[in-house]
């Protein structure tokens, strides 16, 4: 509804005759542009019926139009609009500097923005978004899972409001058309989402941005397998733009290239608080055990979650996995619940009282009574979140635990919800997994625990020590990021490996000197390229025969790459379906896809008979070899 031009020739048919219609003119007066919404304008003067409202039309005083309204995906009403224009310290102008000269020369340029937790590098990546507005481009900024960074998409609708376009799989159906439409037609200009994001259709792009750059989401694991850090190159050197990776924790691959000068390595070593990076212990869990402790905390923990929240302050508990605790064990015949689609440990959840598998969703109730020997001998074994949750709530029982994970994070916006409960407790306790090591910028937050910093090392991963460090160091990054320094602890079984050493020393360079002479013995990326490939069958021994045929038909002389014997795969079967795989290591130069697509063409011929087809996955640079 709005205003005709000619509105005030015919007022004087309402002054004396509709207090209503009187009010209805007023209203819109005060609006901008002299328009409003019918039913925010109904809402807002409590009116009923339209009649009033058709009454000023007939008298040719308001006009009614239909406008194309999208459906938004942010939750605006949460959103701090106020904006305050932060000042760079000379590592963001340096970096602000290159990326600006990249941006006006209309240069193709990678960079790997390398700046430790707190230093500043969303304001690099805020500042480069709007010199490419000024200059009339457009930018994708890419996070490594959207409903984990509110804060980012909070100062991104504060700085660029209507511009800003949001793009992510939780979106409705009707939310991503719309976004998708402001995006085709101009009216968005600036695109910030999960990988999907970066095949915006924009036409004059500046920048791409990939934060977290060494985030294994930006890989996509089925159907069309695409990574979004490459897709971004692709673009960015069609459109002539710059593409800026940033990270605290780089991946190996992307810090050796900065080495190579591949990328241009911008570094950002301090805090822009000039707040020291916080003071991190390690806890020997092994010698907890020995001195008594039986507790999945450790005694400073303990201590230091009472004296932070006695201080009114906040803390935060990471755990790398979810349920009540991680599986039942007999303790008379020793044996454990396994999913029968899956051939893998099913996880304990005491909020239903169920046994659960993580990779088919299989289902079952949890019972005292051992399947196999009938006795009455199940033990809750191993640490989940619901567990750590329970024994905060007997610690501290007048503080807010909020627990974090997957299960409590189902329900749209839900990560949102639980961090504003989070933020506006005087005083809480954030309890989760990797997710809440990641996005979060809550200058209350001056403590950090971890519990089983170590897990991750025992998986049959190339990449396991690095993803330690990488999370370790991520979520130590989230302690003392206001007025008031950091604690982190960490509890850990192998308090000497390298990986949690040098995570405890903020020190990435120290640990990819050593990640970087394994990956050189043992011929891993970024020395080698992998490929990797997997026959799926529901028999074991067609999965297994395919793969053989496949080795056999690679396999050669040829010194330039090497094939390496066929496994069961970690993960051996999933969903019913048996897994075998084997890894090809081989030179970027080196012309493979011909070869391997010929193979399985030949494999899909021979199999042809077979009832039940043969799955064949093949996965260049996996992201995990499970």
């Amino acid at each position: 509804m709005r205003l005709t031009p000619n509105y005030q020739d015919h007022l004087h048919e309402v002054l004396a005759r509709s207090k209503k219609q009187l009010q209805i003119i007023n209203e819109l007066k005060k609006a901008t542009k002299q328009e409003y919404h019918l039913i925010a304008l109904k809402n807002k003067l409590a009116i009923k019926s339209n009649a009033s409202i058709n009454a000023l039309i007939d008298k040719k005083i308001l006009v009614k139009s239909e406008i194309e309204v999208y459906r938004s995906p942010l939750i605006k009403e949460h959103i701090n609009m106020e904006y305050n224009t932060l000042k760079l310290n000379r590592a963001q102008k340096n970096a602000v500097l290159k990326i600006f000269r990249s941006i006006t020369q209309n240069e193709f340029k990678p960079y790997l923005l390398h700046g430790v937790t707190g230093s500043g590098k969303t304001e690099v990546y805020l500042r480069s978004i709007q010199h490419c507005l000024n200059l009339g481009k457009q930018a994708i900024l890419l996070v490594p899972e959207i409903t984990l960074t509110p804060q980012t998409i909070e100062r991104l609708t504060i700085r660029f409001g209507s511009d800003i376009a949001v793009l992510h799989s939780s979106l409705s159906k009707g939310e991503r058309y719309d976004e998708w439409r402001r995006i085709a037609t101009g009216k968005a200009t600036v695109v910030v989402g999960a990988r999907s994001a970066v095949f915006a259709p924009l036409a004059k792009l500046g920048v791409i941005i990939i934060d977290e750059e060494h985030e294994s989401t930006y890989k996509q694991q089925d159907n069309l397998r695409y990574d979004a850090r490459q897709i971004a190159l692709w673009r960015a050197k069609k459109h002539s733009a710059a593409v800026i990776y940033g990270s605290a924790t780089p991946a190996i691959t992307s810090y050796y290239k900065a080495q190579k000068e591949i990328y241009e390595l911008l570094e950002m070593p301090e805090r822009i608080t000039k707040n020291k990076l916080p003071q991190v212990n390690i806890v020997d869990m092994r010698t907890e055990i020995k001195q008594g402790n039986r507790s999945i905390l450790s005694r400073v923990l303990q201590k230091q979650l009472l004296a932070t929240i006695d201080k009114g302050e906040k803390a935060l508990i990471l755990l790398n996995r979810r349920g009540y605790s991680s599986f039942l064990r007999c303790s008379e015949c020793g044996d454990i619940p396994i999913c029968e689609n899956c051939d893998i440990t099913l996880t304990y959840h005491s909020y239903d009282n169920k046994l659960k598998c993580h990779y088919c969703d299989t289902q079952i109730p949890a019972s005292r009574v051992c399947s196999k020997c009938k006795q009455s001998s199940m033990k809750l074994v191993g640490t989940g979140t619901q567990k750590v949750e329970k024994l905060l709530e007997k610690i501290l029982p007048e503080t807010d635990i909020i627990r974090m994970d997957s299960d409590t994070t189902r329900q749209k916006n839900s990560h949102f919800y639980l961090l504003e409960k989070f933020k506006k407790s005087k005083s809480a306790v954030l309890v989760g997994t990797q997710m809440i090591a990641k996005g979060l910028d809550i200058k209350e937050i001056t403590l950090v625990g971890v519990i089983d910093a170590d897990i991750a090392l025992n998986l049959p991963d190339y990449r396991a020590d690095e993803r330690t460090f990488q999370l370790l160091t991520q979520v130590a990054g989230r302690s003392g990021r206001g007025e008031i320094e950091g604690k982190v602890i960490i509890q850990t079984f192998s308090p000497k490996h390298f990986s949690i050493t040098e995570a405890c020393k903020h020190n990435y360079k120290g640990f990819y000197e050593q990640e970087i002479k394994f990956r050189s013995k043992f011929m891993y990326p970024p020395f080698k390229q992998l490929i990797r490939i997997i026959c799926v069958h529901e028999e074991q021994r067609i999965a297994r025969r395919g793969l053989v045929f496949i080795y056999k038909q690679l396999a050669t002389e040829n010194s330039s790459y090497t094939v390496l014997n066929p496994t069961p795969a970690p993960l051996n079967k999933i969903n019913n379906k048996y897994r075998w795989h084997l890894i090809i290591k081989y030179d970027s130069k080196v012309k493979l896809h011909e070869s391997i697509k010929n193979a399985v063409a030949e494999l899909r011929k021979r199999s042809s008979k077979i009832e039940k087809p043969l799955r064949v996955i093949i996965d260049i640079n996996p992201e995990n070899i499970l």
